[in-house]
């Protein structure tokens, strides 16, 4: 994982990331550099690369390629957008060492290929290493779990910049 700071203003020494009782805090895996807010995109393809090339222009020697061709092939398998306007489209990267992060924001909304057949504003990218499946799962849980609940969703799409999204996933208190 790639460490995060998140030490409070009045203990320097503390670091919440390490701190969580029952596992790693949510918001210390999500980078604020790896949060797109205002997506272009409008349809899952052009969701998919464009997340993939922003992963890559922040992690030199991650393909965009590898990733579109990895997340498309498992959107081929079966959607990824789950309903309630969120979607975790993932794929196994090789050589990845670290599980990596890329949330998206879009306002309009994304044609996903939801199960509910709503439009997508919220978009985790989830990249892992082919054998790193318990990092993985317990990730895709933990935004599953956040995007059932309509009242932090709001907090989250009405964010207007990347710390404004950290913030609020740091609020909620998630654990994976």
């Amino acid at each position: 994982m790639v460490p995060v700071d998140r030490n409070d203003q009045n203990d320097r020494t503390r670091d919440p990331c390490k701190e969580a009782p029952t596992g790693t805090k949510l918001s210390c895996i999500v980078e604020e550099g790896l949060i797109l807010c205002g997506m272009r995109a409008r349809a899952k393809r052009e969701a998919v690369e464009e997340l993939a090339s922003f992963v890559a222009e922040k992690r030199p020697g991650v393909s965009k390629e590898a990733i579109v061709e990895s997340v498309l092939a498992r959107e081929q398998e079966c959607t990824t957008a789950i309903g309630r306007k969120s979607a975790f489209p993932h794929g196994k990267i090789a050589g990845l060492e670290n599980i990596v992060v890329a949330v998206g924001i879009s306002e309009a909304g994304v044609d996903f290929d939801a199960i509910d057949n709503v439009p997508v504003n919220f978009i985790v990218l989830i990249l892992t290493s082919e054998t790193a499946t318990s990092e993985y799962l317990g990730t895709l849980a933990a935004f599953a779990s956040l995007s059932r609940d309509p009242e932090k969703m709001a907090v989250i799409l009405r964010a207007k910049s990347p710390a404004e999204v950290l913030k609020a996933i740091d609020s909620f208190d998630i654990t994976i």
